[in-house]
């Protein structure tokens, strides 16, 4: 059952509930009000004709009339004569003649002088209200009664109670339409968020809501919002890991495949085959060649693993001996593709583990220089420090990087020019160490190049004192 119709029904539940209440409890007090009404009416007639019995009796007694006295149908002529024209009926019963199965037994019984009782009696023709005093009458108990047809108090509840039921039928019918359209504005917004939800289940992590109300349901779809940017960050960033697993393995693949090829090309002529001793020389260092690659590319991928699960022992390094050790190791690098290392220094000190950072520079250095080579342009390897931050910059006047090839460079495998990279001995694993190596010094590595411009390679890290102790 959909929520609407369960908030319908329970609303169409309490407005029965309160109408039928609050009717029946009003119509109850109008009919005790009737009745008390009809009471005190029937007690203040019956007071009346007490009164007119004991001034006839008076009467009686001046005129010396002794006689009619004991004559009680006499008397009760004499009131009806006055009560002519109202519909009270009077009785004047002598308590000896009172008999024994009189429906007025329950109501006078144990009755004394002065006091008054009533009752409401049932019959075929409807409802009587009988009210009854004593009085003493020559050593003679007689009651008086009074009845009052109350009839059309009964039949008017009946009345109200009938008309009742229509109107709150109809209110109930009409309060029902009101609350369905009611539920459907109120609802809307539900019916939305279910719609979008139904949508993002099927894969559609892009969708929003656009409930915009100011209640808890628009508090809610904002919070949906929130949870879909997530979600669709999260399954953007799970396809992004998938593509660079499936990357990594088909480029590992492939180039596995390549040495190994000509490992075993060349291997099978030499087992297969006469060759001269040049050739047979020729196909050896071919040999050793592709197997010197494979073993620096199995190194690089261990490194890799390795970095992940060791814990860096960093210590504090002096920048210029730094860079002072990386200018003595890739200047040879620089000077055999025809370029030259330009290092500009400054003092400062940085934390870290003083052989990763060197080879971290040297592999930057080395990117640089095979990028400019056949240009003969200087490479910049400078240093620089402000706001207790240092900037290590490699930067070179290169073929660059094309801008949709930036945030996959340090990818493991990637290259962007494959022939280059393979013909000067690469892999594409140099800067995907170098990326994992500031990473874990907690710096940062950012790659600023322009196809025929030239790139440049920024490492940030924090400045340390130098009389700070280890960290």
């Amino acid at each position: 059952m959909k929520f609407r119709q369960k908030v319908l029904i329970c609303n169409i539940i309490f407005v029965a509930i309160a109408f039928a209440v609050s009717g029946y409890l009003l119509i109850r007090y109008n009919y005790r009000l009737s009745i008390e009404r009809s009471f005190n009416s029937a007690l203040e007639e019956n007071q009346l004709l007490r009164a007119t019995i004991e001034a006839d009796i008076t009467n009686r007694i001046l005129r010396e009339d002794y006689e009619s006295l004991a004559d009680i149908d006499q008397l009760r002529r004499s009131v009806e004569d006055k009560l002519r024209g109202t519909q009270t009926e009077v009785q004047l019963i002598k308590k000896e003649n009172l008999a024994a199965d009189s429906p007025y037994i329950p109501m006078v019984e144990g009755l004394e002088s002065g006091q008054k009782n009533y009752m409401v009696l049932e019959s075929d023709d409807g409802y009587e209200l009988v009210c009854a005093s004593i009085l003493g009458i020559e050593n003679t108990r007689v009651f008086i009664i009074n009845t009052k047809d109350i009839s059309d108090v009964y039949e008017s509840m009946d009345m109200q109670l009938r008309y009742y039921r229509i109107i709150m039928i109809v209110a109930v019918l009409v309060c029902s339409v009101i609350m369905y359209f009611l539920s459907l504005y109120l609802t809307r917004s539900i019916k939305t968020l279910t719609r979008v939800t139904r949508k993002m289940a099927d894969g559609n992590y892009g969708i929003r809501s656009r409930v915009n109300s100011r209640d808890e349901i628009g508090e809610l779809s904002h919070y949906f919002n929130k949870m879909a940017d997530s979600v669709e960050q999260h399954v953007a960033e799970l396809q992004e890991e998938n593509r660079r697993r499936e990357d990594f393995v088909a480029n590992f693949t492939h180039e596995i495949k390549t040495p190994l090829t000509a490992v075993i090309g060349y291997s099978d002529m030499l087992r297969s085959k006469r060759m001269s001793e040049e050739n047979m020389q020729i196909a050896a260092d071919y040999i050793f060649s592709e197997g010197k690659r494979l073993e620096a590319m199995s190194m690089k991928l261990f490194d890799l693993i390795l970095l992940d699960r060791t814990e860096i022992d960093k210590k504090r390094i002096f920048l210029p001996d730094l860079m002072e050790s990386v200018e003595q190791s890739a200047a040879p690098l620089a000077a055999k593709r025809g370029v030259t290392l330009v290092v500009r220094t400054c003092d400062t000190w940085i934390l870290g583990d003083r052989d990763l950072l060197k080879t971290v520079f040297i592999n930057m250095i080395d990117n640089a220089a095979k990028a400019s080579a056949d240009r003969g342009n200087n490479i910049i390897f400078r240093a620089r420090h402000k706001s207790g931050v240092v900037l290590l910059e490699v930067e070179d006047r290169g073929i660059g990087i094309p801008k949709e090839e930036v945030d996959r460079i340090t990818e493991a495998f990637y290259m962007v020019d494959k022939s280059r990279s393979r013909k000067s001995g690469g892999a594409g694993l140099g800067l995907a160490l170098a990326s994992k190596i500031v990473e874990l010094h907690g710096g940062k590595l950012k790659i600023v190049s322009e196809v025929n411009v030239g790139t440049c390679m920024q490492v940030y890290f924090r400045e340390v004192s130098g009389d700070a102790s280890q960290a």
